[in-house]
């Protein structure tokens, strides 16, 4: 038993060093930047169009690239339809660009299917474009040497939202390859002005105001301050007190001061059975008795006239 306990100390001893030599004093840990990603800002062909046969040119641009960036780009693959096209920067026009082997035997159309797109740049970091599209390919021999296919009188229009201001087109396009075949220009219309139209009533605290807008686009052409209103500071009659006879009208005179007062005036008659109240001022004396008749404005001043009827 003793032989046994010793045999297995010597084992557990002997896994104990190799263990521990296995294991390095220090581990290096190397850091490094994750990869960028950039996204695809344009993708095309350089032809809309092509024959029976031609090869087109795939050209692309990226978001967020200078001119550094792309000074050490070193390669651009792109995977469309299961193959894998090289694409070179191009200075003339920005893009980077390649031919892409795409022969088709009979005129249709069809589409590029874009499945990857990758970027290879001299410190051999890989940036990944994501969202690319498909590429829609036109094959037509007619639409190649410029004769297209329309219906007359298929015009669009391709309306601005300022046609007061901004000209706009009409266009006519392929019924095959869509691109456009005719075009006319349809000048601005200028302005329909409306009338001076009240906005805000004045008010004896403040300003009203008027404008004049555009009836077709609703821009405001015009606007105009109405002063507030002018309130009265004095009212009251010539007389205190008159007398008139039954069935008898007459108007009753006051004074306002300023003349070009403009708050509202009120009548009351104390009796109206008495004595009635008609328009601007004007009363009527209906029977025999004694009514007073109160004049008021809208912020409050007050005259008072005892009108007798015989």
């Amino acid at each position: 038993m003793k032989r046994i306990k010793m045999l297995l100390v010597a084992m557990l001893c002997v896994v104990m060093t190799f263990g521990a030599a296995s294991v390095p004093a220090s581990a290096e840990i190397i850091e490094g930047d994750k990869p960028r990603e950039i996204t695809v800002k344009e993708i095309k062909l350089d032809k809309p169009v092509y024959r029976i046969g031609e090869s087109p040119i795939l050209m692309v641009k990226f978001r967020n690239l200078n001119d550094v960036d792309t000074s050490q780009i070193t390669s651009i693959y792109v995977r469309g339809n299961g193959v894998l096209f090289s694409l070179k920067y191009n200075e003339d026009n920005g893009y980077f660009q390649g031919r892409i082997n795409l022969y088709t035997k009979k005129e249709g159309r069809t589409w590029i299917v874009i499945s990857e797109i990758k970027v290879k740049n001299n410190d051999g970091t890989i940036l990944v474009a994501k969202r690319f599209p498909s590429i829609e390919f036109i094959t037509n021999n007619n639409c190649a040497d410029g004769n297209h296919t329309i219906y007359k009188d298929n015009w669009v229009e391709n309306k601005t939202h300022s046609p007061c201001t901004e000209s706009w087109d009409k266009t006519i396009s392929c019924n095959i390859c869509h691109q456009v075949v005719y075009r006319k220009i349809i000048p601005a219309l200028g302005h329909d002005i409306s009338e001076w139209m009240l906005m805000n009533n004045p008010t004896l605290s403040q300003n009203g105001l008027e404008e004049k807008i555009c009836k077709r686009c609703g821009i405001v052409l015009q606007s105009r301050i109405i002063p507030k209103l002018t309130p009265t500071s004095k009212l009251k009659f010539k007389k205190k007190s008159i007398t008139i006879k039954k069935g008898k009208s007459i108007r009753l005179k006051y004074i306002r001061k300023p003349v070009n007062a403009q708050d509202i005036l009120s009548w009351r008659s104390s009796k109206p059975k008495v004595v009635k109240i008609l328009k601007n001022g004007k009363i009527k004396g209906l029977k025999k008795g004694k009514s007073v008749i109160t004049l008021k404005t809208s912020i409050g001043k007050k005259a008072k006239i005892t009108v007798k009827v015989k």
